[in-house]
């Protein structure tokens, strides 16, 4: 359902955006993506972590969580707008800019962090109705973008996003009340700053690997180029959310395995899920690959190139 709803919102605003303006709010989000594991410093990972092993109360490990985001938010968001005019020149969208930041660098990744708090407890209901929420609420706000304006650019699209990413967060912290108990600031340690910045630095780095191409090809090659591999980069990041959605259920259980079972169970959980990600995987490529020519049906005639893009990642999507 998540899949189809953000497939709809993505085709709604590539189409009404056109190549060069999709191109460029593209690559303000693929940057504020690239660095959104900053924000947080690993405090969702170290909650996991240590409620499972039950090193730390829920309550402390909640309030350490908030704290840790709140605080590395106001490093990182500075230095993005920095990043966004030394890499894009003073020409970029600079609303755009600041809407995306708050949008995916404080309100979305809060959402992302409560995911993880109620993948702890076991509450994969609320997280699988917060992400349809998630996707939901932009679609809808990609609908009223669509029929409340006659002028459509990434400023104004930029308005509408951050207010479907507002609706999410609330939801979302309604569905994390059993953990919002009165604050209790607990003292963290420099080893969980360090572990922290492991699983933080560790993500962003996967992370700014998968999103660079965006913003280099915003820089390097015309707005309408970066238009037609946004969108078919969009489409391959898509397709492979499956694998990401179970990756992340199994999150938990790698911790608790390697806790309650010791090394051997670990490495037969480890390559049974590596199995099962390998076989989606080559499923996914060829469907991406027999989709690819039809890709302009979909968005439209101007991203007709956009199909030799995407025929391209999906061969990526091979281990």
């Amino acid at each position: 359902a998540k899949l189809a709803i953000q497939l709809g919102q993505f085709v709604i605003v590539a189409r009404l955006l056109g190549p060069a303006e999709f191109g460029e709010f593209a690559a303000i989000v693929a940057l504020c993506a690239g660095t959104s594991a900053l924000v947080g410093w690993g405090s969702a990972n170290l909650y996991v972590r240590d409620v499972t092993r039950r090193a730390r109360s829920e309550n402390d490990a909640w309030w350490r969580l908030v704290g840790m985001t709140v605080i590395s938010f106001c490093v990182v968001a500075p230095l993005i707008v920095v990043a966004s005019v030394g890499v894009f020149g003073l020409n970029i969208a600079l609303g755009a800019v600041l809407s995306v930041i708050l949008a995916d660098l404080f309100l979305a990744r809060f959402v992302n962090q409560i995911s993880f708090v109620l993948l702890t407890h076991n509450h994969s209901g609320a997280t699988a109705l917060n992400d349809v929420v998630f996707a939901f609420s932009r679609l809808a706000f990609a609908g009223l973008f669509a029929v409340m304006l006659t002028e459509h650019t990434a400023n104004t699209w930029a308005v509408f996003y951050v207010l479907a990413t507002v609706c999410s967060a609330g939801v979302a912290l309604i569905s994390v009340r059993s953990v919002l108990r009165p604050v209790r600031l607990a003292r963290i340690t420099r080893q969980e700053l360090t572990d922290g910045a492991a699983f933080s630095l560790g993500t962003s780095a996967h992370m700014m690997r998968r999103q660079i191409d965006r913003p280099i090809s915003q820089v390097m090659l015309s707005s309408e180029a970066a238009g037609l591999y946004a969108s078919a980069a969009r489409l391959s990041e898509a397709a492979i959310m499956p694998i990401a959605a179970f990756f992340r259920v199994a999150y938990r259980r790698f911790f608790q395995t390697g806790s309650d079972q010791g090394q051997g169970a670990l490495r037969s959980f480890a390559l049974r899920v590596g199995t099962l990600i390998l076989l989606v995987s080559l499923s996914t490529a060829g469907a991406l690959w027999v989709a690819a020519d039809y890709l302009h049906y979909l968005l439209g005639p101007a991203y007709r190139d956009a199909g030799s893009v995407l025929k391209v990642l999906a061969l990526s999507l091979i281990p």
